[in-house]
C-alpha cells in the first residue's frame, strides 16, 4: 500500500486526509476488485472509479493530482505476478464458493473443466459460456466433479456428496449473479493463470512477449487439450483413473511439472 495525504485549505484552518492506494493485486479488497471488473467493463467513468477505489470524492481535485494518483494503479494493466486467490469467496445470493487460497479445494478434474470453459469463453465470448466458467469455478461444498473413494464404499454418510450439475448451475448464476461479478471471476483466473505459469512453468508456460499488434486484440489462448494430457499423466494405471481425477489440482501440477522438467533434462 502507498499511503498519500491530502491537504484541503480552508478558510481557518487545513484539512488533511490520509488515504491508502493498493499498488499491487494483492492489496485489493473484494469490492476494489469488482470495481476494477466494472472499469474494464467500461461502466464506470475514470473518476468515478478512483473515488469508489480509495474511498474518497476526487471530481474536484486537480487533474495533476488525479494523474498520480493513476500513477500508483499501473500494475492493472500488468498481470504478469499473477496471484493465488479469487477475490469473491462466495457469489453473492447463492451457496456457490470459490476454492480456497492457493486453489485448496480443487480437485485436478475441477481444474480440467474450468480451463476448458475458461478457453471457450475466450473465443466464443457469449453469455452462456461466461455463466458455465463459473458455474465450474464457483460450486456447493456438498458437490463435487469426482465421488470420494470412502462415499462410495458406503452407501450412507454423514457429509453426503453429489456429482456437479454445472449447466443447472450456470442457469441459476445467469438469474442470481450481476455481470460484473462473474465478469471478475473471469479476470481472476487470467490472474490465477500467471501464478501458475510462475509456480509451475514446464507445466503452464508463458507465452513469449505478444507484439504491439498482438497486443491491442483480444487474448490469446493457447489450444490446450486436457484429456491428452490427462490420459499421459495417468499412463497404464487406468485403474486407479479415479484417484488422480479426484488428486489436489496443485498436487497433479507439481508432478507433472516435475516429469516435464527431467524429461527435458534427459533431452539435452
Amino acid at each position: 500500500m502507498r499511503t498519500i495525504e491530502i491537504v484541503k485549505k480552508g478558510m481557518f484552518r487545513s484539512k488533511r486526509v490520509r488515504l491508502n492506494i493498493p499498488v499491487k493485486w494483492p492489496e485489493l479488497s473484494p469490492v476494489q476488485f469488482l470495481l476494477i471488473a466494472e472499469s474494464f467493463c467500461k461502466d464506470i467513468s475514470d473518476k468515478d472509479f478512483i473515488s469508489k477505489l480509495m474511498g474518497y470524492e476526487v471530481n474536484n481535485l486537480p487533474d495533476y493530482f488525479i494523474y498520480k494518483i493513476s500513477e500508483c494503479l499501473q500494475f492493472l494493466y500488468s498481470c504478469d505476478a499473477g496471484i493465488d486467490k479469487f477475490f469473491i469467496e462466495r457469489l453473492p445470493d447463492t451457496r456457490y464458493h470459490a476454492p480456497g487460497h492457493r486453489l485448496k479445494g480443487m480437485t485436478f478434474e475441477q481444474f480440467m473443466h474450468i480451463d476448458t470453459m475458461f478457453n471457450k469463453y475466450v473465443r466464443n465470448n457469449t453469455d452462456d459460456n461466461l455463466n458455465m466458467f463459473v458455474a465450474h469455478v464457483y460450486i456447493r461444498h456438498d458437490e463435487c466433479f469426482v465421488l470420494p473413494e470412502d462415499y462410495k464404499k458406503h452407501l450412507f454418510s454423514i457429509h453426503k456428496k453429489k456429482l456437479l450439475q454445472p449447466t443447472k448451475n450456470a442457469r441459476i448464476i445467469a438469474k442470481r449473479v450481476d455481470k460484473h461479478i462473474k465478469y471478475a471471476v473471469f479476470l481472476n483466473y487470467i490472474l490465477i493463470k500467471h501464478w501458475l505459469s510462475k509456480s509451475f512453468p514446464f507445466l503452464f508456460p508463458e507465452d513469449d512477449k505478444p507484439s504491439s499488434s498482438e497486443k491491442k486484440s483480444k487474448i490469446r489462448i493457447p489450444s490446450v487439450k486436457w484429456l491428452d494430457i490427462f490420459d499421459s499423466f495417468v499412463g497404464d494405471d487406468i485403474a486407479q483413473m479415479d484417484k488422480y481425477r479426484a488428486m489436489p489440482a496443485t498436487t497433479a501440477f507439481r508432478i507433472m511439472n516435475r516429469r516435464i522438467r527431467e524429461s527435458q533434462k534427459r533431452k539435452k
